[in-house]
């Protein structure tokens, strides 16, 4: 009886995985990897402020920092989960999905969006 090369075994086993799946993969990757690369910015809290006065960094704080310390904005982050250690021992993962499960976050969530992501 002929043995089961490397190839024909996952076959037996039920995989859906090929070479042709890997290197498809392989190649996503890689062009995520190559899109990634070409941004020559990155966001920084960072406010250059080259205006005379206070009053264009007063708007700043108004429109880009003070919304993150507003009671709905608050109440969302206490429902979010921390897993540490995961994916690999340093990383923290902050666990999102079952926030709409809890008493009130589902309406909190769809509050939140409308106001800051719909045009006044």
């Amino acid at each position: 009886m002929k043995e089961a090369g490397h190839r024909e075994l996952p076959d037996r086993r039920g995989s859906r995985d090929s070479d042709d799946d890997h290197h498809e993969e392989s190649k996503y990757r890689n062009h995520i990897k190559s899109n990634l690369a070409a941004v020559d910015y990155y966001p920084t809290p960072i406010f250059d402020n080259d205006t005379t006065g206070d009053d264009t960094a007063k708007e700043f704080a108004k429109q880009c920092l003070l919304p993150f310390f507003a009671d709905d904005l608050q109440r969302l982050t206490n429902m979010v989960r921390p897993v540490p250690d995961f994916p690999r021992p340093g990383i923290s993962l902050r666990h999102v999905l079952n926030i709409s499960q809890q008493p009130g976050g589902l309406t909190l969530c769809i509050s939140l969006f409308q106001s800051h992501f719909t045009e006044n």
